[in-house]
């Protein structure tokens, strides 16, 4: 077959091997190209129309070419895409965050959420003196050597992705330490262990879909000052997402540094570290000391584009109360999907915020942390997600699912027909019953 022959998706994995951009890949027999998205829907190249669950990984928190976001990214293309210049959207995007997000005063832009938890990261090792950061096992802080080494001990077998890459040198790790979420006994023992070298603790506030036990966040704050560590909230999920003031607004937990991603670009590379100005001040270059400033720059760092997507994305989920039409299609397909388990006797529970949610299959107990949540049958939840997709539901098999404030109870039902049938043949092949 020559090219002009072969499939969309095969010319892509000639020269992107896997035809995938990630670390997830979809099955061979459903395999797509995409050719455009709108509101809730994606759109392939082979003209089949999927409801989106996956939503870009998370931004499209207004969904697919939203009128308010392309008019916004057409605008700002015709002055320019790029300067590497301080510019007004970027300046803009900056001024709302700092609004939003409770303890900001100053922000610093990268290139997305990985870099954001990375120069957290490297600032607070500046600013502390120290080297040590904890972190908690199973969290995704993202793509860098310091993100990933989040599941000691876990068997290759059990599907913890991210458990482990070939390519991270043993010096990366050294400093990294790694406690439980939701275990307040085991982050106190592990940061006193290490209390003269410890920079960091770095959380997600809801650690991929699982929610923080009451008083864990606050503990990990009284922890973080007790010890001299700085607390660093990973929001690049839950950022402008839980609320306006993302989980400090929804906790009342403050933390010292915040990484934001995702819903601050509306779909376009954005990422930021956030915190008081003295933390920030120490990004900024010719300032007295500079030799000993913490060193953070990118070619688009503020990138004029993808500033003014994000302030279109931010400012249209504010003003169209957004975040409320998102929980309330939660809470539809949410109660539609227990329904259905309990209706064919499927021991199903549903794991996350108001806002996304995760499906988990078979619980031996309680989901609150990685042990517990690999003790569900992780096959069932990926085979689930697996033929949702195979009905026109566009998920990731095994991950969250994501909604947008585009969402419409047409969406729902249709998730719920496809759930109906993916339940049954989940039914068959694994031992799900109640």
């Amino acid at each position: 077959m020559n090219g002009a022959d072969a499939s969309p998706v095969d010319r892509a994995d000639r020269v992107i091997p896997g035809a995938c951009f990630g670390y997830t890949r979809i099955p061979d027999e459903d395999a797509f190209v995409a050719s455009h998205g709108r509101g809730s829907r994606i759109f392939t190249t082979a003209e089949t129309e999927l409801v989106d669950y996956t939503l870009g990984s998370g931004p499209l928190l207004v969904g697919h070419a939203h009128p308010r976001v392309t008019r916004a990214i057409a605008e700002q293309a015709a002055k320019g895409t790029h300067f590497y210049a301080m510019n007004e959207p970027a300046i803009s995007l900056a001024e709302l965050i700092v609004e939003s997000v409770p303890r900001v005063e100053a922000v610093k832009f990268c290139a997305d959420g990985s870099q954001a938890t990375f120069f957290a990261m490297r600032l607070a090792r500046a600013a502390t003196g120290r080297e040590t950061v904890m972190k908690f096992a199973g969290a995704y802080h993202g793509h860098h050597d310091y993100a990933l080494p989040s599941f000691p001990g876990v068997p290759e077998d059990r599907g913890a992705v991210g458990a482990d890459s070939l390519g991270i040198p043993a010096g990366a790790t050294e400093k990294i330490v790694v406690a439980g979420f939701n275990d307040l006994v085991s982050a106190q023992d592990m940061a006193r262990a290490h209390r003269g070298d410890l920079a960091a603790i770095i959380v997600e506030p809801v650690q991929r879909s699982l929610p923080p036990a009451p008083g864990f966040l606050q503990g990990l704050r009284e922890l973080a000052d007790e010890t001299g560590a700085l607390l660093i909230f990973d929001e690049v999920v839950t950022g402008f997402r839980l609320s306006r003031g993302g989980a400090q607004e929804r906790y009342g937990v403050h933390a010292d540094l915040v990484a934001l991603g995702k819903a601050v670009g509306g779909g376009t590379a954005v990422g930021a570290v956030a915190a008081s100005r003295e933390l920030i001040e120490y990004l900024v270059p010719g300032s007295p000391g500079a030799s000993q400033r913490s060193f953070m720059s990118g070619t688009l760092n503020g990138n004029p584009l993808g500033a003014a997507a994000g302030l279109a994305l931010l400012r249209e989920l504010d003003e169209a109360r957004g975040r409320e039409a998102i929980a309330a299609h939660v809470a539809e397909v949410s109660a539609g999907l227990r329904d259905l388990a309990q209706s064919k006797s499927i021991a199903l529970d549903l794991v996350g915020p108001d806002v996304f949610f995760d499906v988990v299959f078979a619980p031996r107990e309680p989901v609150v942390d990685l042990a517990s949540y690999l003790s569900s049958d992780r096959a069932a939840s990926t085979r689930f997600g697996a033929e949702m997709l195979h009905r026109g539901i566009y998920v990731v098999p095994g991950a969250k699912f994501y909604v947008s404030s585009a969402h419409t109870s047409a969406d729902a039902e249709r998730f719920l027909a496809a759930a109906d049938a993916a339940l049954d043949v989940v039914a068959s092949v694994h031992d799900v019953a109640q």
